[in-house]
């Protein structure tokens, strides 16, 4: 993984003034959109045990993130439908 700062010698010379936090800010909502655009990000979470009679649950994704499309889930190593 590369740190956003790594872009910024390419980014602050066509940006004259902006900030660097503003930058930082900029290159992390960049990011959120690719992944959200192209779903190139794909995190396997942990197991959550299900309740009878309980359809909806909390999903706990990485920290700093946040979950956007559920893609596929599993009962006892099966996949099941959604």
């Amino acid at each position: 993984m590369r740190l956003f700062s790594e872009l910024y010698p390419r980014i602050i010379p066509r940006t004259p003034g902006a900030p660097e936090p503003l930058v930082r800010r900029e290159c992390a909502l960049a990011a959120q959109a690719l992944c959200d655009q192209t779903h190139c990000w794909v995190e396997w979470l942990e197991p959550v045990n299900a309740i009878a009679g309980l359809d909806t649950y909390d999903i706990e994704a990485p920290q700093g993130s946040q979950a956007v499309l559920v893609t596929g889930a599993t009962v006892d190593g099966r996949d099941c439908a959604l």
